[in-house]
């Protein structure tokens, strides 16, 4: 989400602070990339973000790995020392992502392993990357590889003050990336604006925004702090509620997630009622499929409320769309 790939001059819905807040949240941004490409050049070792969830960091790592093309691998659940090892000695070239870290952290052989992939006193090897030495001995066994990838840890808190730990810390760089609500709103305006597509459906940028401003004035309402999961589930719960399959508004099931308890915002619909709302919706789009796209669209939103991309679902389920109809949609 670089500044010159928002396209912030032709967003019409940002307003001059939120352009202000996304350069701010931008430098914070970029310094986070540039920590991802030093290891992913293999200039440094390893790197530590962390911060409030929901803010990014996950997204902004793997993003510029994926830009500079770096071989990298995502762990984002539970991992023992050993099981560790084992990843490290399968893929011992690549960037290793371990998300959520702190469980991993507080176990004494998860943190010696890791001290061990982050410093050496190795050589510089044909990729100009450190290589350092990675045993793990038993009484029963000894095994050991030669590991030149690097290791990006992602948590929400710092690393613990334990002595273990400590040492880790000196070896590699440390970023706490910080938002305000102000910026993370910012954000959530910036990715509404270009619409929300999940696999078939399709929203369009005016409902996003509608969904995002919701979702800000609740969790400001709520004391919460602003969290873009809480946008991506919000644009979820408005397909489900768009394309007839739930009996609560939209706003309820968004509200309902913030709250994590049952809050009503508008009328529940039983499971009849919403069949016959879909029955309508398609009866309405066999009717308006031969217009031009202008008709079309106003004779549908007067009559059913929705959008443009709810008619091509609806279209969609009745089997009218063939290829040249496809081809002339946007005619």
């Amino acid at each position: 989400m670089k500044a010159e790939n928002l396209h912030l001059d032709s967003q019409p819905h940002l307003s001059d602070e939120d352009r202000r807040h996304l350069e701010s949240l931008e430098r914070k941004l970029q310094l986070v990339r540039d920590r991802t490409g030093g290891v992913a050049r293999g200039l440094h070792t390893g790197l530590h973000v962390f911060g409030d969830p929901g803010v990014g960091k996950t997204y902004t790592v793997l993003e510029e790995l994926e830009r500079l093309q770096t071989p990298h691998r995502l762990t984002n659940s539970r991992i023992t020392g050993r099981a560790l090892f084992d990843l490290l000695a399968r893929h011992p070239e690549e960037i290793h992502v371990l998300d959520d870290v702190e469980s991993l952290t507080r176990d004494v052989n998860g943190a010696g392993v890791l001290r061990a992939a982050l410093w050496g006193q190795g050589r510089r090897g044909l990729l100009r990357r450190l290589e350092r030495v990675i045993t793990w001995e038993t009484h029963r066994d000894k095994r050991s590889f030669v590991f030149v990838g690097g290791v990006i840890m992602i948590g929400n808190r710092p690393l613990d003050e334990l002595p273990e730990l400590e040492a880790l810390k000196t070896r590699i760089a440390t970023i706490q990336l910080q938002t305000s609500d102000r910026e993370v709103a910012a954000m959530m305006r910036e990715i509404a604006s270009r619409g929300h597509r999940l696999g078939e459906f399709a929203l369009p940028p005016n409902e996003c925004l509608e969904v995002a401003e919701f979702v800000i004035a609740e969790s400001r309402q709520l004391q919460q702090s602003l969290n873009l999961r809480s946008l991506i589930n919000g644009l979820a719960d408005y397909l489900q509620w768009s394309d007839c399959g739930a009996g609560c508004h939209w706003r309820d099931l968004i509200s309902s997630g913030l709250r994590q308890r049952p809050a009503i915002h508008g009328e529940t619909e039983g499971r009849g009622i919403r069949e016959r709302r879909k029955l309508e919706e398609l009866k309405v789009a066999r009717e308006v499929i031969n217009m031009s796209r202008e008709a079309r669209l106003d004779s549908w939103t007067k009559r059913t409320g929705k959008s443009e991309s709810a008619l091509y679902r609806r279209l969609t389920e009745l089997g009218e769309l063939d290829s040249q109809f496809r081809e002339n949609w946007e005619k």
